[in-house]
């Protein structure tokens, strides 16, 4: 069962860059339609989640496991630091990160 690779940035974010086979899926500050998305995959379906660095991810993340998703992981660091592993330069839209700097 191949994992869903879910990218929570900004659109613009992940327009700029983004890791292979990951999908945007824009996480409002509530989740709502990241929960809205999801809603219809199986509750064991492996997700692992991604954002600039772990904001975002974390609060998909609680919002899975309280809505019954068994096999989550939320890929810390995140994309900052995965980006910068591989040598890309990467600085998120003004304003749209809320990740602690």
């Amino acid at each position: 069962d191949y994992p869903l690779l879910v990218d929570l940035r900004d659109g613009k974010d992940y327009e700029t860059a983004h890791a292979p086979g990951f999908l945007n899926v824009p996480n409002a500050r509530d989740g709502e339609p990241f929960a809205t998305w999801i809603s219809p995959y199986r509750r064991d379906k492996p997700v692992v989640l991604m954002c600039y660095g772990g904001n975002r991810s974390a609060r998909a993340f609680e919002h899975l496991a309280v809505a019954g998703f068994t096999r989550v992981v939320d890929f810390t660091p995140g994309y900052e630091t995965y980006a910068r592993q591989r040598g890309g330069d990467y600085t998120p839209e003004k304003g749209s990160c809320d990740c602690p700097k």
